[in-house]
């Protein structure tokens, strides 16, 4: 059973070579903050003098907002012999300092994770050091269960749902033969078996029906989900 310590405690997974820490487990460190800040909204308006506010455009390009990158901070405590410490801080700053990690909040339940690039503090203290760890990391939280894949057995007037949570996301699209599906008023034709993306395939959140044009094909959609 894993310990209520260690559920509080951060696990790190470098993103180039899938090497992994947990906080607790590898480095004896009790977390006493955690902020897991709100993206800002890229929010863009211009004022016109001839009407009444400002007109907003932030989501005139992609038709959906977008957001800068959010900041998490944590603040970590080692309580353990502190003969250890210099070895451990070491490490610390060898596996995180300046680098690129997916991380896993413990109140989260696992069911997401973020990506950052981790910036690791000076300590502070005597024989109780204490230092912090700040991450600049993507907007979006994502699905720690990995890519979303669903198959469809595409025949003509076939109607069909792609489920998505909250990230738009644009699909990557395997097919064994030339299909055509409609996405609301575009019909976007596969010309033959491969792999094929189109940008203004956009998923939004929840149901995203589509039909099937012509051809018959197995068709893959594969994407990753997030939330915020």
């Amino acid at each position: 059973m894993i310990s209520m310590i260690e559920q509080r405690g951060i696990r790190f997974v470098d993103l180039i070579t899938g090497e992994e820490r947990h906080t607790v487990t590898n480095w004896d460190l009790v977390m006493s903050r955690k902020i897991i800040g709100t993206p800002k909204l890229k929010y863009k308006s211009v004022n016109l003098p001839d009407r009444d506010g400002d007109l907003d455009y932030t989501d005139a390009l992609f038709g959906v907002p977008l957001y800068e990158n959010r900041t998490l901070e944590f603040t970590f405590e080692y309580l353990e012999d502190p003969r250890m410490w210099n070895e451990r801080f070491i490490d610390i700053r060898n596996f995180l300092h300046g680098r690129k990690v997916k991380l896993y909040d413990p109140d989260d339940s696992g069911a997401y994770y973020y990506t950052g690039r981790v910036e690791v503090g000076d300590p502070e203290g005597g024989l109780v050091k204490i230092f912090d760890v700040k991450v600049s990391a993507n907007p979006w939280r994502l699905k720690a269960s990995g890519e979303t894949v669903e198959t469809i057995a595409a025949t003509p007037n076939k109607v069909f749902r792609l489920m998505n949570d909250w990230k738009p996301v644009v699909p990557t699209i395997t097919t064994d033969a030339l299909v055509s599906i409609q996405f609301g008023s575009v019909v976007y034709t596969m010309d033959g078996s491969g792999t094929f993306k189109f940008p203004k395939m956009l998923l939004q959140h929840g149901a995203n029906v589509m039909s099937v044009v012509s051809g018959t094909a197995n068709v893959t959609f594969t994407y990753q989900e997030g939330a915020i």
